[in-house]
Protein backbone atom coordinates (compact mmCIF):
# COMPACT_ATOMS: atom_id res chain seq x y z
CA UNK A 1 0.00 0.00 0.00
CA UNK A 2 1.49 3.54 -1.15
CA UNK A 3 0.57 5.85 1.46
CA UNK A 4 2.56 9.05 0.01
CA UNK A 5 0.38 11.81 -0.58
CA UNK A 6 1.04 14.87 -2.90
CA UNK A 7 -1.17 18.16 -2.53
CA UNK A 8 -2.38 20.22 -5.33
CA UNK A 9 0.69 22.66 -5.27
CA UNK A 10 2.87 19.14 -5.96
CA UNK A 11 4.46 19.43 -2.24
CA UNK A 12 4.97 15.81 -0.81
CA UNK A 13 3.12 15.32 2.66
CA UNK A 14 4.87 12.99 5.22
CA UNK A 15 2.71 13.10 8.20
CA UNK A 16 -0.31 14.75 9.33
CA UNK A 17 0.34 15.62 13.35
CA UNK A 18 -2.65 16.86 15.67
CA UNK A 19 -1.80 16.65 19.21
CA UNK A 20 -0.25 13.43 20.28
CA UNK A 21 -1.08 11.66 16.71
CA UNK A 22 1.44 11.53 14.08
CA UNK A 23 -0.07 9.67 10.96
CA UNK A 24 3.07 8.94 8.73
CA UNK A 25 2.29 8.63 5.22
CA UNK A 26 5.46 7.05 4.00
CA UNK A 27 5.63 3.54 5.84
CA UNK A 28 1.58 4.20 7.07
CA UNK A 29 2.51 4.11 10.49
CA UNK A 30 0.89 5.71 13.59
CA UNK A 31 2.19 7.37 16.52
CA UNK A 32 0.27 8.07 19.80
CA UNK A 33 1.78 9.53 22.28
CA UNK A 34 5.46 8.86 20.59
CA UNK A 35 4.77 5.20 20.39
CA UNK A 36 3.98 3.45 17.54
CA UNK A 37 0.76 1.63 17.18
CA UNK A 38 0.00 -1.14 14.53
CA UNK A 39 -3.22 -0.71 12.09
CA UNK A 40 -4.78 -2.96 10.38
CA UNK A 41 -5.19 -1.50 6.60
CA UNK A 42 -8.07 -0.76 6.43
CA UNK A 43 -8.16 0.75 10.14
CA UNK A 44 -4.99 3.11 9.00
CA UNK A 45 -6.94 4.24 5.04
CA UNK A 46 -10.15 5.21 7.43
CA UNK A 47 -8.05 7.28 9.62
CA UNK A 48 -6.02 9.00 6.97
CA UNK A 49 -9.15 9.78 5.03
CA UNK A 50 -10.80 11.49 8.38
CA UNK A 51 -7.05 13.18 9.52
CA UNK A 52 -6.96 14.57 5.52
CA UNK A 53 -10.67 15.94 5.62
CA UNK A 54 -10.53 17.53 8.81
CA UNK A 55 -13.75 18.90 10.62
CA UNK A 56 -15.82 17.58 7.99
CA UNK A 57 -19.05 14.89 8.64
CA UNK A 58 -18.99 12.29 6.62
CA UNK A 59 -21.37 9.64 7.03
CA UNK A 60 -21.26 5.98 7.43
CA UNK A 61 -22.85 5.43 3.55
CA UNK A 62 -20.01 7.99 2.58
CA UNK A 63 -17.09 6.30 4.28
CA UNK A 64 -17.87 2.69 3.54
CA UNK A 65 -17.94 3.63 -0.75
CA UNK A 66 -14.97 5.72 0.10
CA UNK A 67 -12.69 3.03 2.18
CA UNK A 68 -14.43 -0.23 1.10
CA UNK A 69 -15.68 0.24 -2.62
CA UNK A 70 -18.99 -0.40 -4.08
CA UNK A 71 -17.79 -4.05 -5.38
CA UNK A 72 -17.48 -4.99 -0.98
CA UNK A 73 -19.78 -7.12 0.16
CA UNK A 74 -20.76 -5.85 3.51
CA UNK A 75 -22.88 -3.09 5.25
CA UNK A 76 -22.40 0.43 7.08
CA UNK A 77 -21.35 -0.94 10.28
CA UNK A 78 -18.45 -2.06 9.32
CA UNK A 79 -17.56 1.67 9.70
CA UNK A 80 -18.58 1.70 13.25
CA UNK A 81 -16.58 -1.31 14.43
CA UNK A 82 -13.74 -0.22 12.40
CA UNK A 83 -13.82 3.55 14.36
CA UNK A 84 -14.01 2.10 17.35
CA UNK A 85 -10.99 -0.17 16.96
CA UNK A 86 -9.24 3.08 15.73
CA UNK A 87 -10.55 4.87 18.87
CA UNK A 88 -9.36 2.14 21.08
CA UNK A 89 -5.57 2.88 19.59
CA UNK A 90 -5.44 6.31 19.73
CA UNK A 91 -7.51 7.91 22.20
CA UNK A 92 -6.70 8.68 26.00
CA UNK A 93 -10.39 8.12 26.79
CA UNK A 94 -12.24 5.86 23.65
CA UNK A 95 -15.28 6.85 25.42
CA UNK A 96 -14.95 10.77 25.20
CA UNK A 97 -12.86 10.85 21.89
CA UNK A 98 -10.77 13.93 20.79
CA UNK A 99 -9.78 13.12 17.29
CA UNK A 100 -12.82 11.11 16.20
CA UNK A 101 -15.99 12.73 16.59
CA UNK A 102 -19.53 11.47 16.34
CA UNK A 103 -21.68 13.54 14.80
CA UNK A 104 -25.37 11.77 15.87
CA UNK A 105 -27.60 11.25 12.89
CA UNK A 106 -24.91 12.25 10.49
CA UNK A 107 -21.44 10.65 10.70
CA UNK A 108 -18.05 10.93 11.60
CA UNK A 109 -15.79 13.92 11.80
CA UNK A 110 -11.76 14.16 12.53
CA UNK A 111 -11.40 17.07 15.12
CA UNK A 112 -8.66 19.20 13.98
CA UNK A 113 -8.96 21.70 16.34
Amino acid sequence: MKCVLITEDDKEITAIVVKDLRIMTQGCKVYVRGNEVKFAKREFELLLFLAMNPNIVFSKEKLFERIWGYDYFGDNATVTVHINRIRAKIEKDSSNPQYIDTVWGAGYRFNKA
